[in-house]
């Protein structure tokens, strides 16, 4: 299931940096958006060729992130499957950062009240059995 960050930032990226968007699901059912390449999508010779959608952001169950994968691979940037964090990182450094970070810390928060939570009932077993 796609987490609150990852879609908050999925959605900062279509639309403000991919063309051509159409969303779809593959083969086995989950959700997929194909696009013009944002890396590659100019390099085609005529205006019809450029907005052929080679790019897609696939969603890997086994990992729980998106995927950016390009069919065409004619550039560096588009030559490998990446993350999303790397996706964005080619993208917008800047953005990348920030999605980093506010993944960093919403696992922090995560884990400190998953701590004080066992820690609070680790009191009341204890002040049980007295």
């Amino acid at each position: 299931m796609e987490s609150l960050i990852d879609q908050k930032y999925r959605r900062i990226i279509m639309d403000y940096y991919l063309e051509n968007i159409q969303e779809s699901t593959d083969h086995k059912g989950n959700q997929k958006f194909a696009f013009t390449c944002p890396f590659c999508g100019s390099s085609g010779r005529t205006e019809a060729k450029k907005k052929h959608r080679k790019a897609a952001l696939l969603w890997n169950q086994t990992q729980n992130s998106w995927v950016f994968y390009c069919a065409k691979k004619s550039k560096d940037d588009c030559f490998r499957s990446r993350t999303l964090s790397n996706f964005m990182d080619a993208l917008n450094p800047a953005l990348a950062e920030a999605y980093r970070r506010e993944r960093y810390f919403m696992g922090s928060k995560v884990k400190v009240i998953t701590a004080g939570h066992q820690r609070g009932l680790w009191e009341y077993q204890q002040s049980k059995q007295e």
